[in-house]
């Protein structure tokens, strides 16, 4: 297997290396940045500058030189890199008192939260990667099982459209033998919220093994679906008590195969608007 797509992976080691070369309060903002990188996601700059006894300034600064844009972009990378889930608390949690327009209210502000967090992790590299990967893939296989299900067959319905050969499988015995046929051509992508369901996760090991590129989706950074895949796809989490974090990831990965088949249509051109209007064709033609 290839080495595996994770930028996120060189969060410490930079730290390191260019905190070495800092002096001061920068230094020690760094250093500290260094020691609690799980903490990060999870407070404010007010909290970093009191927490490593420096300033505002001096963690925006800091920062900046170790190559991020600010204190959220630091943020960012050292969730990654910590494995833990991006978990994020929804402004109004949704409480029994709540009338129905209320509660619609909520339910659309913590999808909307998803999506904007989701574009904030999601590796833009890994992205652009992962659709010429799979424009480039003899024949696409996309395992999903349990509520992952409708997102595999959405993006098969996405991905048809620009010409791939694509197919979702959703039966945990049928991923294992069409992840057994595939080959060095073919691309293997598994969707799990979670990145523990073991049908998806034996599944994309098995076209791993077979010489298949792999793709992960999931919400969860350090996960036996990510020890599979050879590239990863991260989206955010909400903390809610009435409904899953699940549901609004699950928007995120349907955002996520809408920016793929966009990406993928950009790099095929003409190709694939023609593939487009064909199918269009076919359906105004068969008026389904």
């Amino acid at each position: 297997m290839q080495g595996k797509t994770r930028e996120n992976d060189s969060f410490i080691r930079r730290l390191r290396a260019i905190g070495t070369g800092l002096q001061g309060a920068e230094r020690r903002a760094v250093q500290w940045f260094q020691e609690h990188s799980n903490e990060l996601m999870n407070i404010s700059i007010t909290e970093a500058a009191e927490k490593s006894g420096t300033s505002e300034a001096t963690i925006v600064r800091s920062c900046r030189k170790l190559g991020y844009n600010g204190f959220h972009d630091l943020k960012i990378n050292a969730a990654r890199e910590s494995g833990r889930p991006l978990f994020y608390d929804i402004p109004e949690d949704i409480t029994q008192e709540d009338t129905p327009e209320k509660a619609m209210e909520k339910v659309f502000s913590a999808n909307i939260k998803a999506l904007e967090l989701t574009r904030e992790v999601v590796n833009s590299r890994a992205l652009a990667e992962a659709a010429r990967r799979i424009g480039q893939a003899h024949k696409v296989v996309i395992f999903a099982l349990g509520t992952s299900g409708p997102i595999a067959l959405d993006a098969q319905y996405k991905l048809v459209w620009v010409g791939m050969n694509c197919q979702a499988v959703l039966d945990p015995h049928v991923q294992l033998l069409t992840a057994s046929q595939l080959g060095t051509k073919d691309v293997a992508v598994g969707i799990s919220h979670s990145g523990r369901s073991e049908g998806t996760v034996a599944s994309l090991a098995a076209a791993g093994a077979a010489g298949a590129f792999t793709i992960g989706i999931t919400a969860f950074a350090r996960t036996p679906l990510t020890k599979e895949a050879e590239l990863i796809l991260l989206t955010a989490v909400p903390e809610a008590k009435y409904r899953s974090g699940a549901m609004a990831s699950r928007i995120a990965q349907m955002s996520l195969f809408d920016a793929l088949q966009v990406n993928i249509a950009l790099q095929l051109g003409e190709t694939a608007l023609d593939r487009i209007k064909r199918a269009e064709n076919v359906l105004m033609q068969t008026k389904l």
